[in-house]
């Protein structure tokens, strides 16, 4: 029983610090590349969709030209 409890601690302790990371709009947190950005930037235009500001900021942020 004392290790099925520390088990079961341990899970929810290690799961929690995963899920407290801080969202920001960075291109870090969004796992998008600026190659990719420039990608999507280029899908968006391609179907007439607004582009995404997280996008459009990564391309201001990394000085890109698509």
């Amino acid at each position: 029983m004392k290790y099925t409890a520390i088990l079961v601690f341990g899970f929810i302790a290690t799961s929690c610090s995963f899920t407290t990371e801080t969202e920001t709009n960075n291109y870090y947190s969004l796992g998008i590349d600026p190659d990719q950005a420039c990608i999507l930037k280029d899908y968006y235009l391609e179907n007439n969709k607004t582009i995404p500001e997280s996008v459009k900021k990564i391309l201001d942020e990394n000085n890109i030209e698509c």
